[in-house]
């Protein structure tokens, strides 16, 4: 005979499905990175006050330096350009001036900041027929150190050269939201300019005739004799309203070459 067959009398047992999963929203969020992570729909946003990267904007003034002996080349060693970081980059104001009286004459063909080439962001030239005088806004990425020097090559022989440097972190673009220049004779200089709310803005000039300068819309960092009778002055804000920002620069007797530039980041 065959085994023996095993009948279950009653209802079957029970059948469940499994447990659904429990989703807890707050372990979830927590797993979000605090930028940039996304869920199908969201994005999530930058901190106030922080660029996309995660560092607070700011710029700051470093120091200036400047050789009155006729050349082509200089080297302003040791300047100061803040705290090192990622995104940190030096802004160097520069200024020049030649006796050809012809503004044509020279133009800047390299300049580096600790070995790291910088870019021209704005730049003009004032002559009054037997003397001209330039200013001009440079840039450079250079993440590494606190000091450095700035070498500025030209490619005719200058009389003057100045340099200041400035520290601008973690802007969000190295394209500046607005430039101005002018350049005069016996006459104030306008270099108003277009910001961003929180930006900040810088303003660089150079004159010949060695007359005090005052600026308006910006706060003068250093001002001082390039040579006998030639005069350079830096400035610079931060904190700036959407819109127009007004900006003067004006000697305290208005005679001479005056040239001037600003630019604003954020």
């Amino acid at each position: 005979m065959g085994g023996l067959a095993v009948i279950q009398v009653g209802p079957p047992p029970l059948w469940l499905p499994p447990k659904p999963a429990i989703v807890r929203p707050g372990r979830l969020l927590d797993r979000l990175k605090p930028l940039g992570a996304t869920l199908p729909g969201i994005t999530a946003a930058p901190l106030l006050g922080k660029k996309a990267g995660g560092g607070v904007f700011s710029l700051a003034y470093g120091s200036y330096d400047s050789s009155d002996v006729d050349g082509t080349s200089f080297t302003f060693t040791g300047m100061t350009i803040g705290t090192a970081g990622a995104d940190r980059y030096v802004l160097v104001c520069l200024g020049a001036s030649d006796a050809t009286g012809s503004p044509s004459g020279y133009a800047v063909s390299s300049l580096t900041v600790g070995g790291q080439t910088a870019s021209e962001i704005v730049s003009v030239k004032s002559n009054d027929g037997n003397w001209d005088v330039m200013a001009a806004i440079w840039l450079a990425h250079v993440p590494a150190g606190t000091t450095a020097d700035v070498d500025v090559a030209f490619d005719h022989m200058v009389s003057t050269c100045a340099a200041v440097t400035y520290a601008l972190s973690n802007p969000t673009s190295t394209a500046a939201d607005d430039t101005a220049t002018d350049e005069t004779y016996g006459s104030s200089a306008d270099l108003s300019l277009t910001g961003v709310s929180g930006g900040a803005a810088v303003g660089f000039a150079q004159t010949q005739n060695g007359h005090a300068m005052s600026w308006s819309g910006l706060t003068e960092d250093a001002e001082w004799d390039v040579q006998t009778n030639e005069i350079a002055s830096v400035a610079h804000a931060t904190g700036l309203s959407s819109g127009a920002h007004t900006i003067t620069l004006s000697t305290s007797t208005p005679t001479g070459s005056c040239a001037a530039a600003s630019a604003c980041f954020h």
